[in-house]
């Protein structure tokens, strides 16, 4: 323990009195530095960062100009407010420790991930070439079967002595065509597994935490949705090459039966006669024209089965157009469909990519901040807990008071530094008094190191003043120089730069903050200490009031580009929807316009337009008025309006009730000399429907549909009475019936194009 001057004196009356000398152990410091570099230096630098920021210990000085007599001031003490917990500063550990383990493991994941998805996704390309290169080979040898088939199948009188070989390569190529239909269907069973496995590690990576977010799941399924589209072409041409392979099957099997057919009529008749190519040279002339007679019949009977077959021809030919238009349409609808899955997922996949980026940009500031405000707390918790008398022993924390020595081995479970357990003789426990008692006044110095222009503030300067210091076993410069004293020059001596106070004989074990607290508790370096305590817990929130609006900015933005998508996909949506919408509504459009149309119930169109249009009051309200019953078409009107008029002149005198076979006689007759009339009426002037007569209305019925104005010809027939009205009646109703089919329809593709432009905007 370091001595003062007139602690050498013998006599126990020199001494001040109530001033003991009380010897606490502690341990050594040399052992402290060793297992805490890393709070030391933070703690240093935390320190040197601020001008003059040393925390002096406690003293009670003399000063040249002060009395001899030493008063004894009491110091308040500031209670630190809210400081961090121990078990607070080990779960920040903890947290950073597992972020990185963390990171490092996804990493690790997404590092494997990628190489097993590339690789998986290098040999589905090399097995997908494989597979149309064999597709190609497939359907190269179908079509060279059927070019050979059809030469061979060809009557040529010229070449009957080729024909055996030419079946031989017929037989050649069947096989080839065989052998390379079966490998493409193997190679694209192979293709099909390859893909699953990797659509099975795709969602494996997609499922696990670590790897969701990896770039490379949305690019394997972009390069998937591609080879299936490949896959699909392919597997639709070979099929295709496979349906003509099959028709010209069928014709050859349907040639092959009618030759044995013929051979076995020619062997009926002429039987025992085998039939050659020198037929002619073994027949005897009865069964020659026993043979011509029959070919003769059968001739004529196949000239009447031609021109059967030329009736039936066109309706045959349409049978066969119709067919083709459903083959036509199924593949056009998958084609459409495969078009419309690809560029779904590929949407899919560039959504997937900008929510990836948003957050992976994110989660990378808010690492950011979140190391930074580690890093700030761990010097802010190195700096209090130096303050409370405890320093880091080793790992796991075990914190050791370097006054009374007690370890804390659990230091996690304490609530609150004012828990903290210090024995009974420790200064943090009881604040006993110091154990060193303060020189009266100033000693006389040696000159010859002088240290009076020199600025002993700066640390730099008070740390050369310990070129010839005499006991760095004991105490080391470094440790003197930060607590505030420069060396004297004499023994031991040092004298703190602020309060002037002078410590000398260090004992084994002294520190010099603690000796500094002890004798020179009023020394100004305790302000400077508070004052710099203040300015740190101000940076540190200001610090943490960054940190937050930063964070709270990056979510923002993160919710704006969700919403932004969102957003977006709705607009898709709508478009989409309107789109089907607008297509049932012309589908309906061309079911009542088309004058030729089959007369069909229109059911099967509104149940599309409702479905289409999501239950929309307008769309609803107009397709309650259109009923359930078949339409007829307008050829089909008109060709009526013609019998129903001549009908409706003939029946003219006749009232509702009817009337007797005279006055249908002379109705008759009537109409047959009635003139029509050669100006229809002008529909701009006021029109008495009370005297014009069935025939005028007729006439400008008539007039009216061979313009095309089918509603005003309605209007007139509208109009008529007595017996012409029964006549017309189902007309009338047949009419109403297209004409508001026709103008609701309009009505809903106007709403579907409203819609759609609305979607776009």
């Amino acid at each position: 323990m370091p001595k003062l001057p007139w602690q050498n004196s013998k006599n126990k009356e020199d001494l001040p009195p109530e001033k003991g000398l009380a010897k606490v152990i502690r341990p050594d410091m040399s052992q402290i530095k060793e297992e805490t570099p890393k709070l030391s230096n933070k703690i240093e630098s935390s320190k040197t960062s601020a001008k003059t920021s040393e925390v002096p210990p406690s003293s009670s000085i003399k000063i040249k100009d002060e009395p001899k007599k030493v008063e004894k001031r009491i110091e308040k003490k500031i209670e630190p407010k809210q400081e961090q917990t121990p078990a607070e500063v080990n779960n920040k550990v903890e947290i950073v420790n597992q972020t990185k383990d963390t990171e490092l493991d996804e990493a690790v994941e997404n590092a494997a991930l990628t190489s097993v998805i590339k690789l998986s996704l290098s040999d589905a390309r090399k097995t997908l070439e494989e597979t149309v290169l064999v597709h190609k080979k497939a359907v190269a040898a179908i079509k060279d079967h059927n070019t050979k088939l059809r030469k061979a199948m060809e009557l040529d009188s010229s070449n009957i002595l080729e024909k055996d070989s030419e079946w031989k390569s017929v037989t050649e190529a069947y096989n080839i065509k065989k052998k390379r239909v079966e490998e493409a269907e193997a190679l694209l069973s192979e293709t099909k597994a390859v893909i699953e496995k990797i659509e099975l590690q795709i969602d494996d990576g997609k499922s696990s935490k670590l790897t969701k977010k990896n770039k490379v799941l949305s690019e394997a399924v972009g390069e998937v949705s591609k080879f299936k589209y490949e896959l699909g072409s392919i597997r639709e041409e070979l099929k295709k090459t496979v349906t003509d392979d099959n028709i010209l099957k069928e014709y050859h099997d349907l040639v092959t039966a009618s030759k044995k057919q013929f051979r076995d009529e020619v062997e009926a008749v002429t039987p025992g006669l085998r039939i050659s190519r020198k037929l002619w040279e073994k027949m005897s002339m009865d069964e020659m024209h026993l043979l011509l007679a029959h070919s003769y019949r059968r001739v004529e009977q196949l000239q009447e089965q031609l021109a059967q077959q030329q009736v039936t021809e066109v309706l045959r030919i349409e049978e066969a157009l119709d067919k083709q238009k459903i083959s036509n349409n199924d593949i056009t609808k998958k084609s459409v469909e495969r078009e419309r899955e690809l560029l779904l997922k590929e949407k899919e996949r560039e959504k997937e990519n900008w929510v990836i980026d948003a957050r992976v940009q994110f989660e990378n500031e808010l690492r950011e901040q979140l190391n930074r405000q580690a890093s700030i707390h761990g010097d802010h918790m190195a700096e209090i807990l130096k303050l409370q008398g405890f320093f880091l022993v080793q790992t796991p924390l075990i914190l050791r008071c370097h006054s009374c020595g007690i370890e804390l081995r659990n230091p996690a479970e304490i609530k609150s530094f004012s828990e903290l357990i210090h024995l009974d003789e420790c200064k943090y426990s009881n604040d006993s008094k110091p154990k060193h008692i303060p020189i009266p006044e100033l000693e006389e110095c040696s000159t010859d190191n002088s240290n009076d222009s020199i600025d002993m503030t700066l640390y730099g300067n008070r740390l050369k003043t310990y070129s010839n210091w005499p006991i760095h076993d004991i105490i080391e410069p470094v440790e003197l120089a930060k607590c505030g004293f420069f060396y004297l020059g004499e023994a031991d001596k040092v004298q703190c730069y602020m309060c002037k106070g002078i410590i000398h004989q260090w004992n084994l074990g002294d520190t010099a903050t603690e000796e500094h607290k002890k004798h020179f508790p009023n020394c100004p370096k305790k302000e400077l200490e508070s004052e710099y305590t203040e300015v740190l817990k101000e940076r540190l929130q200001k610090a943490r009031d960054d940190f937050d609006l930063t964070v709270a900015a990056s979510i923002g933005r993160l919710r704006g580009i969700e919403e932004a998508v969102e957003s977006r996909s709705n607009v898709e949506e709508a478009a989409r929807q309107a789109q089907k919408l607008w297509i049932a509504c012309q589908s309906l459009v061309t079911a009542v316009d088309q004058p030729d149309a089959e007369s069909r119930s229109l059911k099967p169109d509104v149940e599309a337009i409702r479905s289409a249009s999501q239950s929309h009051p307008f769309v609803q309200r107009v397709l309650a008025s259109l009923t359930g019953e078949p339409v007829r078409n307008e050829n089909e009107i008109r060709s009526r309006f013609n019998k129903v008029k001549k009908i409706c002149k003939r029946v003219a005198m006749l009232d509702e009730t009817g009337g007797t076979l005279w006055e249908y006689f002379v109705s008759f007759v009537q109409s047959l000399f009635v003139i029509s009339a050669s100006k229809p009426m002008d529909l701009d002037q006021p029109i008495d429907i009370s005297v014009i007569s069935t025939f005028v209305i007729l006439d400008n019925a008539k007039h009216y549909m061979e313009i095309g104005d089918m509603e005003t010809a309605l209007k007139f027939m509208n109009q008529l009475r007595g017996e012409a009205r029964n006549v017309a009646s189902d007309w009338i109703k047949d009419t109403r019936k297209l004409l508001e089919a026709r103008q609701a329809a309009r009505v809903l593709l106007a709403f579907a194009s409203a819609e759609g432009v609305a979607a776009k905007v």
